[in-house]
C-alpha cells in the first residue's frame, strides 16, 4: 500500500518525524538485532530513543511504499555507512536533529540534512574556514542572522554528500551554490558544475533543512508522519 503518490524517477517525498512521540516504540520488534545493537552505541538514553525511532520510522515507511512487512527489510551499507536496499529500486536518506528527523524517499539518489540552529557548545566562528566557500565567508560576514545563514549553508553542503553516498570527508570549502529555479540552486563542485540541486524543506521552528536531488527532479512532496497511522508489522 502506498501513502503517496507512486514515486518515479522525477519524484521524491520528504517526511518529517516527530522523535518525541513514544507511538514509535510500540514497533521495536521492526528493528533488526543488528540495529539495536548500533542504537545503543549512543552516549546517553536520549540519544538512543532517537536513533530508535527514527530507524523505525524509516523501516514503517518503506514498508508502506514497498507493501513490505518492516521487518523484513534488509538493508546493506555503503563505505560511510550509507544504508540502501539491493533488491528494490527506490533510494533514500535520513537526518535527525534533536528531537526531529527527516526522511527522503524516491526514486533515485538523494540527501537530506536537518540542524537545529541554537546549539550549544558550537562555535561557528571555529567552523566557518572548514565549510564555507571563500565567497560564502563574504557572505556570511554581512549576515544579519549568520547562525541561520551558516546552517542553511551546511545543510545544503551535507544534504549533497549525503545524495553522493560520500560523507562529509569531501571538501566542503570546494562546494558552492548558484540560484536556478525559485528557491533551489545548483551545485558547483570545484570547478564542475554538477547534476544536483539543492532545495530548503520545511523545518520545525529553530530548525533548517534542504534536500538534494538531481535536477530532473521536478516533484518535491512533504508530508509530517503524524498524518499517517502506522501499518502493523
Amino acid at each position: 500500500m502506498r501513502v503517496m503518490q507512486e514515486l518515479d524517477a522525477a519524484s521524491v517525498d520528504v517526511w518529517r518525524v516527530s522523535l518525541s512521540d513514544p507511538a514509535w516504540d510500540e514497533h521495536c520488534e521492526a528493528m533488526s538485532e543488528e540495529e539495536r545493537l548500533r542504537s545503543e552505541r549512543f552516549a546517553t538514553e536520549r540519544l538512543r530513543v532517537r536513533a530508535r525511532r527514527s530507524r523505525i520510522a524509516l523501516r514503517c515507511l518503506l514498508a508502506r511504499y514497498l507493501g513490505r512487512p518492516a521487518r523484513e527489510l534488509r538493508f546493506t551499507y555503503g563505505a560511510v555507512g550509507k544504508p540502501y536496499m539491493r533488491d528494490v529500486d527506490i533510494h533514500f536518506n535520513v537526518s535527525h536533529s534533536g528531537d526531529w528527523a527527516l526522511i527522503g524517499i524516491g526514486g533515485h539518489e538523494l540527501g537530506v540534512d536537518l540542524e537545529q540552529i541554537d546549539r550549544r557548545g558550537v562555535n561557528i566562528a571555529e567552523l566557518v574556514d572548514l565549510v564555507c566557500h571563500p565567497s560564502e565567508k563574504e557572505r556570511l560576514r554581512f549576515s544579519q542572522t549568520p547562525a541561520e545563514h551558516f546552517y542553511a549553508l551546511w545543510t545544503q553542503k551535507e544534504a549533497y554528500c549525503k545524495a553522493l553516498g560520500v560523507g562529509i570527508g569531501h571538501p566542503l570549502t570546494a562546494l558552492r551554490f548558484e540560484s536556478y529555479l525559485g528557491s533551489s540552486y545548483r551545485v558547483i563542485d570545484g570547478e564542475r558544475e554538477t547534476k544536483y540541486v539543492v532545495r530548503p524543506v520545511p523545518a520545525p521552528k529553530g530548525f533548517v533543512a534542504h534536500v538534494c536531488v538531481p535536477r530532473g527532479v521536478m516533484r518535491l512532496g512533504y508530508a509530517d508522519t503524524r498524518t499517517i497511522m502506522c501499518s502493523p508489522f
